[in-house]
């Protein structure tokens, strides 16, 4: 079985199950002054999932049948690979946002931070399903499977510091230029990603530029590229990033960007360090120039 074809409808089910939380932040948003979301309300949201998962899982079992000539017994293995992820992932989303849930109800996290919070628990899922899915599937011993995704003692090199110092100035240069392309020309570029932090209380800022890229390397480029291949793993990062609504869609392009350069230097390096400091400092200064 070609793990990248279990990975390939993993991600994209992933897509979908991101929006799962946009939903639950939305409807957090809309439901009510005090932010509660009512049981119908989670169910519709619950029902809408499944049946865009289902639709999924069977055009992703038409393809390995039909596109890919695996065996039926083959592609039944393939699917329920998949399927398990969707429900680690799943799971891993509903208990994080559940947890986020309660802490809003108890008046623990302020109710003004509910988007914050469900955006976080989002984050979350993304490392917590890939450690749950390695506990349950592993092929190794533990310590050699979360190895594979670039982590370690071993990985982090002054080399690997400066390829990912390296990585983080090829794309300011990038940002440079297209400041200065939109000053020349006089064309109104705006990336929009203060309205992701417009609001928000201070701890999010800090997550946004440390935990979040974290979260996101750990899947994107040390479970998914193995899996998945460079591309396949770059196209959904960058759609990720749709929901920011940019002019040109520039965060998409600078985030499918970013996914083919990081991955094929994870892919060389064997590190996820890189990738994770490139990221970091590019977060990191999008939040600095946000609060200027």
């Amino acid at each position: 079985m070609d793990p990248r074809y279990v990975a390939l409808f993993i991600g994209l089910d992933l897509l979908q199950s991101t929006i799962l939380a946009l939903i639950f932040a939305s409807v957090a948003l809309q439901s009510s002054s005090s932010y509660t979301v009512q049981a119908s309300e989670w169910s519709g949201a619950a029902g809408y999932i499944l049946a865009i998962d289902i639709a999924i899982a069977i055009i992703a079992f038409v393809y390995l049948i039909v596109a890919r000539k695996l065996a039926l017994k083959e592609a039944s293995r393939c699917m329920l690979f998949e399927l398990a992820f969707i429900a680690i992932f799943m799971l891993c989303l509903l208990l994080i946002t559940a947890a986020a849930q309660v802490l809003i109800y108890s008046d623990i996290i302020p109710q003004a931070q509910a988007l914050s919070s469900y955006d976080a628990a989002t984050s979350l899922s993304f490392s917590s399903s890939v450690f749950v899915y390695m506990l349950l599937f592993k092929k190794r011993n533990l310590r050699m499977e979360i190895g594979s995704l670039g982590i370690g003692r071993s990985r982090f090199t002054v080399q690997n510091v400066g390829i990912g110092l390296l990585l983080f100035f090829i794309f300011l240069l990038v940002e440079l230029g297209v400041s200065l392309f939109s000053i020349a020309t006089g064309t109104q570029i705006n990336t929009n990603v203060g309205l992701v932090l417009a609001g928000a209380p201070l701890w999010f800022y800090v997550f946004s530029a440390v935990i979040a890229p974290v979260n996101e390397e750990i899947f994107f480029r040390g479970f998914l590229v193995p899996r998945a291949g460079i591309l396949i793993s770059a196209v959904i990062f960058g759609l990720g990033h749709a929901t920011y609504d940019s002019t040109f869609a520039i965060e998409v392009i600078a985030a499918l960007a970013f996914g083919l350069l990081s991955g094929y230097v994870f892919r060389k390096t064997k590190s996820i360090y890189p990738s994770l400091l490139a990221h970091v400092l590019i977060n990191s200064l999008a939040v600095l120039a946000f609060v200027r």
